[in-house]
């Protein structure tokens, strides 16, 4: 009974204010919702891999957006002054 008044009272409010602080952050920011340009991706086998490490080195990004890892080595986190 909890899960369900909960979905149906609290889940609402949480998405309406959820839409409203993305659209705070947008413009505080000056974000864009557009598709990152293909150019600037790189997939490698392992975020520790060297050639992760000489991208970032090379390209110095201002953000780096890592999916599906657990472990993130210091040699990869300490060439970056970006956020991570």
């Amino acid at each position: 009974m909890g899960q369900i008044l909960f979905s149906v009272l609290v889940v609402p409010f949480l998405k309406i204010k959820a839409k409203e602080r993305k659209a705070e952050l947008v413009k505080l920011y000056g974000l864009s919702n557009s598709r990152i340009s293909h150019s600037k991706l790189l997939q490698v086998q392992s975020v520790n891999d060297d050639t992760c490490k000489q991208f970032l080195e090379q390209w110095q990004p201002d953000i780096i957006i890592v999916n599906g890892t657990r472990i993130i080595s210091k040699k990869i986190l300490q060439c970056t002054p970006a956020v991570l």
